[in-house]
């Protein structure tokens, strides 16, 4: 089985690549969650780092942001054997933000779907010839 943790080193912190991600990735939408990708030059143990978001504007509390995340991560860690699948190249490394969207909160059931069609998409972005 592969490993299925969610490290440290895996996620996504760096305020610098935060926001050259933002600034010149590509995003790609499946309700209720917005995918934000790049691939930059780097030698790491881990071909993907990822963050995950929701807005402080559209929730106000941060029992129900700290909620989402926390569901957004799971599905993530569930299923992100889809983006390592897809290979990149030596020396690449995948930059992934997930920012939830909607304006209400949904199961985890549907989260994970989405985060589910989100990363086949971005695999199969991957694997197409740039």
């Amino acid at each position: 089985m592969p490993d299925a943790r969610l490290r440290k080193e895996e996620r996504l912190k760096s305020r610098k690549q935060l926001n050259a991600l933002f600034a010149g990735g590509r995003s790609i939408r499946v309700f209720p969650i917005r995918f934000f990708s790049m691939t930059i030059e780097d030698d790491s143990q881990y071909p993907v780092r990822v963050a995950f978001g929701v807005s402080r504007r559209l929730w106000k509390r941060a029992v129900d942001r700290n909620l989402l995340k926390r569901r957004m991560r799971e599905a993530y860690r569930l299923q992100k054997h889809l983006v390592y699948a897809s290979v990149l190249p030596a020396g690449r490394q995948l930059l992934l933000s997930c920012m939830y969207t909607a304006d209400m909160i949904c199961s985890f059931e549907q989260i994970k779907s989405a985060m589910g069609k989100g990363l086949e998409r971005l695999a199969a972005q991957i694997a197409q010839p740039q």
